[in-house]
This record gives structure tokens, sequence and C-alpha cells, in this order.
């Protein structure tokens, strides 16, 4: 599938799906309108059909920024220590796209890169994944917490190395210099991911995570096993 521009105004998945209002007057139904609404994914489309559509890729690519083994070292909104610099509050940043893309782009058995924005978006796409996979296990959200935590903590691959799942779709770095900052950038990217993802799944019920999101866990981004 070939991607396409993220600002070409593509319609993304919507976060909250459409709740008929029950009978019982206008008090019941603007208590119905008002009541969050969980995330009810749309039934993916057919596998002929997902392979004419493109992956959302990231608005962010022409974004004048440092890069490391091609990924651009994009601002962030975090309090996590690492080299992005620090986004502006509400400012949608790179972590914000590859959530509200995920749920898409999980579909897609193939990612065109147009950018160092989109080599970012690839590694979290994947990242995801790999934390919804890791909360198969997760029971309230202090477990959920427990697990997503551990698991930005764990050593992880980088390009080039054995164990790394991305191929040539991030370069292998050409400096020692090169491979820390890239090394730090992906630990910072991840601890942050992990941070999100726990207040998303747990958003509507802290005792466990949300069904919806969860059932994108048996899926395989680019046909990649996580575990």
């Amino acid at each position: 599938s070939g991607g396409a521009s993220g600002g070409r105004g593509r319609e993304s998945q919507t976060e909250s799906g459409t709740e008929r209002a029950p009978p019982g007057g206008a008090a019941h139904r603007h208590e119905a309108r008002s009541r969050p609404i969980p995330p009810h994914p749309s039934p993916p489309p057919p596998s002929s059909e997902r392979s004419k559509m493109p992956a959302y890729t990231s608005t962010l690519n022409e974004m004048s920024v440092p890069q490391v083994c091609g990924m651009s070292v994009l601002p962030i909104k975090t309090s996590i220590r690492g080299p992005a610099p620090q986004a502006r509050d509400g400012e949608e940043d790179i972590i914000d796209e590859a959530i509200k893309f995920f749920r898409a782009n999980i579909l897609f058995a193939s990612f065109d890169v147009h950018g160092g924005a989109d080599r970012a978006l690839l590694y979290l796409t994947l990242y995801i994944s790999q934390c919804l996979k890791r909360m198969e296990k997760a029971g309230n959200k202090a477990s959920g917490n427990k697990i997503l935590f551990e698991l930005a903590k764990e050593k992880f691959p980088m390009p080039g190395e054995s164990g790394w799942p991305l191929g040539g779709h991030i370069l292998r770095a050409q400096s020692r210099d090169e491979d820390e900052k890239a090394r730090a950038y992906l630990k910072q990217l991840r601890e942050e991911t992990g941070i999100r993802m726990l207040e998303v799944l747990y958003a509507e019920d802290e005792s466990a995570p949300n069904k919806f999101w969860m059932g994108f866990s048996k899926h395989k981004f680019m046909n990649i096993l996580v575990r």
C-alpha cells in the first residue's frame, strides 16, 4: 500500500462512536449525549480493499529538526529527559499522531516512508502494538502501569543489531555518538508513549484495559510479530 501525506484531509478513525439517546424525554437525551462514550473501532475493511488504501503518514515530515538514524528528533510533550525538545502544550506531537492513527495503520502490511517523522511514526506504531500485546496480562490500572513501565525500561535492539524488527526502514547509526543519541531518543519515546497509552486504555474503567483497544493486540503491524 502506498503512503499518503497526513495533511491531505483524510478522515482519521473517530475516537468515539455514536450512541442513540434512550427514550424518556429531553433530560435523558441530554444525559446520553454528554456521557463519555468508549471508543468503538470500525471493523477492518477486507484485505483486498486495504491493499488499495494508503497508510496514514505523519503531518510533521516537513518540520526542520535534527535527525538520527533517519528519524526526525521531534518536539514532544513530556517530562521524560532525552534529546527530544519540549513541545508546546496543546500542540499535537508525533506520539499523539501514532496513537490517533494506530487503529488504522495496524491493519496495513506495508508503509511508505515520506520523511524522518514517518520513521518515528513507524517505530511508535510497532511499539504501541507491543504495548497492547503485553497488556493482555493486565488487570487494573496499577498492574497495567507496572507492565508498561517495565516494557519501556527493557533493553531493546537498535537498527543493524540482532532482533531489530524494522529492517532498513530506520537507518543504522554511522557513529557511536549517533547510536547513543538514537537510543536515548527511542527510550524517551517509549517511556512517554507508555504513559499516554496507560491513560488511553484506562480512560473509561480503571479496573480493566479498554476491550476495544485490546482487540487490536491480535493484529500484526506490517506482519511483524511482537512479544
